[in-house]
């Protein structure tokens, strides 16, 4: 593999208005896990509605795209991760040491802070509303969180989460079903410079030889189901290796791209796919077309937009992490055993009031924590000496 082809974005850097819309997709991307779970939590399915109409459709029918969702986050951050390490190779500044500073500060800043806060609501939800309900045994919550609460909230599992080892040898910590993927992310975040390394012919036939042990015994730990999505994580990698779009044609690629996406996406929710993760994969390949005609984006974008964007996109990773188990206190509060919520005028105002206060939760939160991931780097930096990478989009 010769370095010097990855181009796309590696070397050249991205311009404003791109850089806007890959932040508007990834606070979307946050915000479609977190309205999918409130839905599933608070209101009845859609075969439950009793008064059904094109509005309440239409709001089901996007609510159910969590999962596509994190098909989002995987493109997105192979290819900006796979950028970083790129560009750090090309300039000769990369370390392992490096890179697991910036990885490592990324995800723990937010994640220490989410698994203790995690840990507190579904004790303190347990101890006050019980097994029944929310945390226990609803049919409907457990179709949500498939194991039950009080068995995956031990110290056991959440040492496990904290070492990245669910979906491996633990569950996910309690109600926070979402941090399945956070696993997924970390071992790719391993994998992706080792085989970087395999492939590469600027590195020794020994350090090529010690990086396929390594992978070999990385792959048998982590198993098929991480394995098996390993693949689209790489085809944000592909991007750096495409040319920068023309005019001419960025002209149509966006278009053509968006499309294509919404195709994609319209599938996946009709079930016309049997197979999840063919279903996947088409989405990931979908998007993965999208993204490229975005990052040739040079349109100007309303101010409105870009601070939208920038905000939730500022706060993705937080809300992503810290959302599932304060729903799930405020659940067993509003609702407990009672009947889930029809999507009348009065429950969908009541449902805009929990929004605004799991906003707002999640805000405190983010200024308590990810808003000093920089600081936090720059403090280990000087600890240990070593140079350090601020890069926006390291993910």
């Amino acid at each position: 593999m010769n370095l010097r082809t990855a181009k796309l974005q590696t070397a050249v850097k991205l311009h404003t208005s791109a850089s806007i819309h890959l932040d508007a997709i990834r606070g979307l991307a946050a915000l479609l896990v977190f309205f999918g779970h409130l839905r599933a939590l608070f209101f009845v399915p859609y075969a439950s509605i009793l008064h059904p109409n094109a509005l309440i459709t239409a709001l089901y029918f996007v609510d159910g795209f969590g999962h596509t969702a994190v098909m989002v986050f995987f493109v997105l951050s192979g290819f900006l991760i796979s950028s970083s390490v790129f560009r750090s190779l090309e300039t000769k500044r990369w370390s392992w040491g490096w890179y697991a500073q910036n990885r490592l500060t990324r995800l723990y800043v937010v994640l220490i802070p989410a698994l203790l806060l995690g840990a507190f609501w579904d004790l303190l939800g347990m101890h006050v509303f019980g097994m029944g309900g929310v945390y226990g045994s609803n049919p409907h919550y457990t179709s949500i969180v498939p194991e039950a609460i009080n068995q995956t909230a031990s110290w056991g599992s959440w040492l496990g989460n904290l070492f990245f080892l669910q979906t491996i040898f633990v569950p996910s910590y309690g109600s926070n079903a979402p941090l399945w993927s956070l696993s997924y992310e970390f071992w790719y975040y391993l994998l992706f410079p080792i085989g970087v390394f395999i492939l590469s012919r600027q590195q020794t036939g020994r350090v090529r030889l010690v990086c396929c042990a390594v992978a070999f015994l990385l792959a048998a730990l982590v198993g098929k189901g991480i394995l098996l999505y390993f693949p689209i994580w790489v085809m944000g990698t592909a991007l750096c290796f495409l040319p920068c779009a023309g005019h001419s044609v960025r002209r149509w690629l966006c278009p053509f791209g968006s499309l294509l996406l919404m195709a994609a996406l319209v599938l996946q929710r009709s079930h016309r796919i049997h197979s999840a993760i063919g279903s996947d994969y088409l989405l990931a390949g979908a998007f993965t077309f999208f993204l490229y005609g975005v990052l040739g984006s040079r349109n100007k974008v309303p101010a409105l937009y870009e601070r939208l964007a920038r905000f939730f996109s500022g706060i993705s990773y937080t809300l992503y992490l810290v959302h599932m188990p304060f729903l799930f206190f405020v659940t067993a509060f509003v609702i407990g055993s009672r009947t889930l919520w029809q999507p009348d005028l009065v429950h969908l105002g009541v449902g805009v009031l929990v929004i605004a206060v799991a906003l707002s939760y999640t805000c405190l939160i983010w200024l308590l924590t990810e808003a000093h991931t920089d600081q936090v780097r720059k403090f280990i930096t000087n600890r240990l000496s070593k140079p350090v990478e601020t890069n926006r989009y390291s993910v």
